[in-house]
């Protein structure tokens, strides 16, 4: 049952990426205005150039559909990877196995213990959530490997949701391409920086 429904959040999830990303690229870039100045010359072989400037609009790539498809999968991933809570870790790590290479789920197999010392007593809720806030940086060095940095937005609750701490974090999520299925083949937090 408790498979089902983070299946289902999983999901939604995915289609909420992929809708917020659809909408965010609908929204036109702000237009940049260059101008030309043009100077006339005493040739008298053509007409004289009766244009003083122009206005052009920028050119906007859009993004190939492999990227789109990496980048929907790498931050829903990460949203996923960073929002748990002690009440609910024992399904964090399996619901995100399907997403996973073989060698990465070994690793997170390793890591759960380590996160139930981390999270310490159910009594007392303490858990993480994760929002995607933009992209920044994609590297494609192959055709079967990929590397997204991604900034997030992350709140620390502890026991009431007034006790929290919310901060920005990145996160490189390594994916590498499994037969014709893209899957996490890591995930690593960038430390916080504190000044």
């Amino acid at each position: 049952m408790n498979k089902k429904i983070i299946l289902i959040a999983l999901i939604v999830m995915s289609l909420s990426a992929v809708s917020l990303w659809l909408f965010g690229n609908k929204k036109s870039a702000p237009s940049q205005v260059t101008e030309q100045t043009t100077t006339q010359t005493t040739d008298t072989s053509s007409p004289p150039d009766t244009t003083e400037n122009t206005t052009q609009a920028p050119v906007t790539e859009k993004p190939s559909p492999e990227r789109t498809t990496l980048t929907v999968l790498a931050s829903t991933f990460a949203e996923a990877y960073g929002s748990y809570s002690n009440q609910s870790h024992e399904y964090y790590l399996t619901s995100l196995y399907p997403f996973m290479t073989d060698a990465m789920k070994k690793w997170a197999q390793g890591q759960e213990g380590e996160l139930k010392k981390t999270l310490g007593d159910k009594a007392i809720y303490h858990g993480f959530s994760t929002k995607v806030v933009s992209d920044t940086q994609f590297e494609l060095p192959s055709a079967t490997t990929s590397s997204i940095t991604f900034k997030t937005l992350r709140t620390e609750s502890i026991a009431t949701r007034t006790n929290t701490k919310t901060y920005y974090q990145d996160i490189n999520v390594k994916m590498e391409k499994v037969g014709d299925t893209w899957k996490v083949a890591g995930a690593f937090w960038v430390p916080v920086v504190t000044q």
